[in-house]
Order: structure tokens, then sequence, then C-alpha cells
């Protein structure tokens, strides 16, 4: 407030204390994983995963999967929170399902917050993903596909080599659009 002719540069001075203070350095740590469990691997992976999966499912298929998958894209968060909650609370419905099965349970939202939060946020983004990969992969022209399947390219190699390459700019959208809703 005192003028330009008053000012004096401090450069990263302010930002000293900040990296020196553990709270600080424990959230960016936690922000990163989250970043990465949640946009860069569960919902890009499972949302290319389940467009191919997708693409050779028979017609009844496509249809209830891709609206399970959307309703959850499309509910209020408010409703989403709760049906969270009631998944990973103390009482809720994993730990019945690991009681079922003999296998520990726990509090998942006070011992693991980070993985529950995770979670959540793969099964509210996904669909978004999905539908990115699947306007993709249709775009890929047949001819393509049918001639590296002649050619003895078993399905990881036509992934790898055919499918990925020709989606890859669908790919770098939707990373930078999960990443930036994350």
């Amino acid at each position: 407030l005192t003028g330009q002719a008053h000012s004096s540069f401090v450069g990263f001075e302010n930002f000293r204390p900040a990296f020196k203070d553990d709270a600080f350095l424990n959230a960016v740590w936690l922000t990163l994983v989250f970043t990465v469990l949640s946009s860069l691997v569960g919902q890009n992976t499972l949302g290319l995963a389940l467009a191919s999966l997708m693409q050779r499912a028979s017609k009844p298929v496509r249809t209830v999967v891709g609206g399970i998958v959307v309703t959850a894209w499309v509910l209020p968060e408010v409703v989403a929170g709760f049906l969270l909650y009631a998944f990973f609370r103390r009482e809720g419905t994993l730990n019945a399902i690991l009681d079922r099965l003999h296998l520990p349970t726990q509090n998942w939202l006070f011992t693991l917050p980070i993985l529950a939060v995770s979670f959540a946020n793969v099964w509210r983004g996904t669909a978004f993903s999905m539908l990115v990969y699947s306007a993709a992969l249709n775009e890929i022209p047949k001819e393509i596909t049918e001639a590296a399947e002649v050619d003895g390219a078993g399905g990881w190699r036509r992934m790898w080599h055919i499918t990925l390459p020709m989606i890859r700019r669908s790919i770098g959208t939707n990373l930078m659009l999960n990443t930036l809703q994350t």
C-alpha cells in the first residue's frame, strides 16, 4: 500500500517457511498421491479398459454397463457422498463383504482416507474417461486393426502399436481434463 516507489523484491522469501513446514510437505505429498492414484492411474486406465471391453460387448451389455457407469457420473455430489460413506464406514458394505470373506475389517475413512477418497474420485470420474475413449476408439478405421490381425498381431500388440498411437490425442486431452478436475 506504500506505492511502487517503496516496493522491494522479496523473491521466494515468502515460500521458504512453507517448504520447511512438515504439514505443508505432507499436504503436497498427499495431493500428488491422490492425483496419481485417482486421475492418472485410476480414471484413465479403468476408462480405457471399460471402453475397450464395451467395444466388443453385445448391445444389451453395452446398454446396462454404460448406464451403470454413467449413473455414477451424473449422481449429485451429496448422494454420491452418502453412498460412499455407507460403503466405507465401520459397519459399511465394504467391511460386511470383507467379514463374510473372513478378512480383517477396519475403519477405512480413518485408517486409509487417501485410498477411500481416491476410490471415490475414480468411481465418479471413470465415466467421463470411458466416454472420451469410446469416441476415440470408434474413430479408428476397422481396416487398420483387421490388417494388423491378418499380419499376426495379437491383442496386446494391436493395443500398443495401433490403438494407443491412434488415440494419443484423446489420451492427452483426457489426462489433462482429469488432472484439472481432480
